[in-house]
């Protein structure tokens, strides 16, 4: 393993429409792993947007929930062709203060973020505070992290608020619509959230259709 780290728990695809496309590993960081190779697609789909903080509250609400637990893969792409395509997406995604939503996950999986983490500045609190100490705090690399959040199993689900209760604020974005349709769009997989992780009321992920390259 040329990372130094344990093999990797994934390999395949990562894409968005218009932009990018390459092959990548996953390796672990943090949280179970026994599932994860027969649970995550071959290619994850990035279908959305949203912001970072909106993603790192979330996370902080997972900490302490009953029902639900995070994992944490750390993407690397080795040659030059797919080290490119790595780059846009992060330069991508960092440039914007947003993470991209993987749309085509399945249970027991329930949400999946593509997470910029900049070479430069300080890491995020919430990796600390988690005990990640796979990610040097120094002399790193740009890196893109999977957070994937899944249901833990034979938890027994609180009752869940139906989203439509909480009306989301609109989340203002520089770029627009891009093709004209509205600019922000809830995605499915967002519709309805247990009591004991609520998300914040503006949780609205952005459409990736139109992306401006």
């Amino acid at each position: 393993d040329p990372l130094g780290l344990n093999p990797a728990l994934w390999k395949g695809y990562i894409t968005m429409t218009s932009l990018t496309k390459f092959a990548t590993s996953g390796y672990h960081v943090y949280g179970p792993q026994d599932s994860l190779l027969s649970t995550l697609p071959d290619t994850l789909h990035v279908q959305g947007r949203i912001a970072n903080n909106i993603v790192w509250a979330y996370v902080d609400r997972l900490r302490n929930s009953p029902v639900k637990e995070l994992i944490i893969l750390k993407f690397e792409s080795l040659n030059g062709e797919e080290v490119q395509g790595y780059s846009n997406l992060f330069h991508y995604l960092h440039t914007r203060s947003r993470c991209g939503v993987i749309g085509n996950v399945t249970a027991p999986v329930r949400d999946m973020y593509l997470v910029p983490v900049s070479a430069e500045g300080a890491m995020p609190p919430q990796l600390r505070l988690l005990g990640v100490s796979s990610i040097p705090k120094k002399n790193r690399t740009n890196l893109i992290l999977g957070l994937i959040v899944v249901n833990k199993v034979g938890a027994k689900r609180p009752r869940e608020l139906k989203y439509e209760d909480v009306p989301p604020e609109e989340d203002e974005d520089e770029e627009g619509g891009g093709g004209g349709g509205p600019s922000n769009t809830t995605l499915d997989h967002l519709a309805t959230f247990p009591t004991d992780v609520s998300m914040p009321p503006n949780m609205v992920a952005e459409d990736t259709a139109g992306v401006d390259c």
